[in-house]
């Protein structure tokens, strides 16, 4: 499992406090009935039973329910079901506390989609509608894929595995309207090398963790772009113990009375000589009642490194926005334009500016 870091100096030990939690009938008898036939499942099943939902901040759940049906998923190329994948014990193997415990759980008992991919090359991933889904990727050359999900419920886990000498570009389109829980754990082997171009997009709540281990010479780029008119908190959480490389950079535009949290913690160790890591964070606040908070952190054992963070928060400059009313556009429109650009400033597919365009009406 990943663990916390280590709060420890000499004989001072720091006091982490547990979310409150809350039971909720979120499990009967036909889904148990339902459970695939699994020793590994069964075994999870009964951890699960024993935890109760954390209530956090950013996502106060009043209830829950589990979605009735699986979500409509199109696959392009050779990605597969995570029902016919060869690696399911990736599970076992890579497990992690994420987020949150229960919620990692839920995904791996309860999924009803997922997807499985191995080796190289291109794929496209599409859900739609209410989904919990597990889904292993073991990269093992070149691979770009993208993923898109269009929906309002969500609770999912992704591991990605990237082999030695692997190279992996990932992008991930989000839009959500109710409460998606997302984990993501990246385990990069020896020189191989990741980056991941990510856009969320939320009307409603969202809570997403991002876990990296790294092996020697292995790099990971994250460019997080979010924009929520209620609450988005992510987390991007890397663990170093040798040479290696970890960016962050996120973009965030909060909206109206939305609230954006950046979370970034890199907890390096002795004998990370060598290694080269930075979190920065910047978000656009669109109006008076728009809030944002930032949250980097380093946790550095060793002297040998390039290690920085920094974070800030800014209204549109007036500049900008005087510059586009001259030619024309409202305040509003002009709002949405820079809102657009600050977002939209990497390489994302096309499906991304309809996205942006939803959240910002």
């Amino acid at each position: 499992m990943v663990k916390t870091f280590e709060l420890v100096h000499g004989k001072f030990r720091s006091i982490v406090r547990n979310p409150r939690r809350i039971k909720l009938d979120d499990y009967g008898e036909e889904i148990i009935k339902n459970l695939p036939n699994s020793s590994f499942r069964m075994v999870l099943f009964e951890e699960y039973k024993n935890i109760d939902f954390p209530i956090w901040r950013r996502l106060e759940m009043e209830g829950l329910s589990l979605p009735s049906r699986p979500p409509i998923v199109k696959l392009e190329t050779n990605a597969k079901s995570i029902y016919e994948c060869s690696k399911l014990d990736i599970l076992k193997e890579y497990d992690f506390e994420g987020s949150d415990r229960k919620y990692v759980l839920l995904a791996d008992i309860f999924h009803t989609s997922g997807v499985c991919f191995e080796g190289s090359g291109k794929i496209s991933v599409k859900m739609t509608g209410d989904s919990i889904d597990t889904n292993v990727y073991v990269i093992d050359g070149e691979a770009k894929i993208k993923r898109i999900f269009d929906g309002n419920f969500r609770v999912t886990n992704s591991r990605f595995i990237i082999k030695k000498n692997a190279k992996l570009y990932l992008e991930d389109l989000l839009f959500v309207s109710g409460v998606e829980v997302e984990n993501i754990f990246f385990y990069i082997e020896e020189n191989a090398s990741v980056e991941y171009n990510d856009l969320g997009v939320s009307k409603g709540k969202v809570a997403k963790a991002v876990f990296v281990i790294g092996e020697k010479d292995s790099k990971i780029v994250i460019n997080p772009r979010v924009a929520s008119s209620s609450a988005a908190d992510v987390l991007y959480f890397s663990r170093s113990n040798v040479r290696n490389m970890m960016y962050v950079d996120g973009h965030g535009v909060s909206i109206g009375d939305g609230k954006i949290i950046f979370r970034g913690i890199m907890d390096i160790k002795k004998g990370a000589v060598g290694g080269d890591y930075s979190e920065k964070f910047h978000t656009l606040l669109l109006d008076e009642s728009s809030t944002f908070e930032a949250i980097p952190s380093l946790y550095v054992q060793e002297s040998e490194l390039s290690a920085q963070h920094g974070a800030s928060s800014s209204p549109i400059p007036d500049d900008e926005l005087f510059y586009l009313m001259s030619r024309g556009f409202d305040l509003e429109e002009a709002k949405t334009m820079i809102a657009q650009g600050f977002l939209l400033d990497i390489d994302f597919s096309k499906e991304a500016e309809d996205f942006v365009k939803r959240v910002l009406k």
